[in-house]
């Protein structure tokens, strides 16, 4: 009796074969080419979510000009709009500052934006303000990258903040925005930008990466709430 030889490479049979090429693993899409395209010409302001940090980082390791978030990592649209709205206007008006334990917190930028002097804080405040508003006027591309719906508000004035700081949680509340509230606020927002600088074209786009803070199906209500006001 003919020994078979178990360790001899398995080949499937022919009609295996074309049923498993015949199978598709993953979506495949045929992308229409953009109106624009971006050149190394171009100056290019990024804002928002990580998800901007990390198209920013591959834009300057493929030397394109561009600024990536000057007040940090922001991921609601409320002050995203908040922080251009100050770029194009220049100014310090109303202000999220409180004091907590002997150091000044910006509630309207990234937690990196806190001082155990208020002179100083607001002095680095200006300063980004300042190359904010020099970026927006020479800007020819601005991705604005939203990365959630939700946002955190001052239960003593209702103002919504950018970032809690890591400060004590019971000084917060939170809710999901509107799309309304959205739209709205960037409707006033790009006659502003356009008034600065007409030449230059606005990108929106909605981070893929998933906002777990309340929930698996609120984040799907989330960025359902992002991918319709980005419409």
């Amino acid at each position: 009796m003919k020994q078979k030889n178990y360790n001899a490479a398995w080949k499937p049979p022919v009609r295996h074969f074309y049923f498993w090429k015949m199978i598709k693993f993953r979506t495949e899409l045929t992308l229409e080419k953009n109106i624009f395209e971006i050149t190394h010409k171009d100056k290019i302001l990024l804002i928002g979510s990580c998800f901007a940090e990390e198209v920013g980082r591959k834009l300057l390791q493929h030397g394109f000009n561009a600024l990536i978030n000057p007040f940090g990592v922001i991921f609601n649209p409320f002050s995203i709009a908040e922080i251009l709205h100050r770029g194009v206007s220049g100014d310090l008006e109303n202000l999220n500052i409180i004091h907590h334990k002997a150091r000044f917190h910006a509630l309207d930028f990234h937690g990196n934006f806190q001082s155990e002097d208020e002179k100083s804080l607001l002095d680095k405040i200006m300063v980004h303000v300042q190359q904010l508003y020099e970026w927006i006027r020479k800007t020819d591309f601005l991705f604005i990258t939203w990365g959630t719906a939700h946002v955190y508000f001052l239960r003593e004035n209702n103002k919504i903040v950018a970032n809690c700081h890591k400060l004590p949680q019971n000084l917060y509340g939170n809710r999901r925005l509107k799309i309304g509230e959205i739209t709205s606020c960037y409707e006033k927002l790009i006659r502003k930008v356009l008034e600065v600088n007409p030449k230059i074209n606005f990108i929106f786009s909605v981070s893929p990466v998933r906002y777990f803070n309340f929930g698996m199906h609120e984040n799907q209500l989330s960025k359902a709430t992002l991918l319709l006001a980005c419409d």
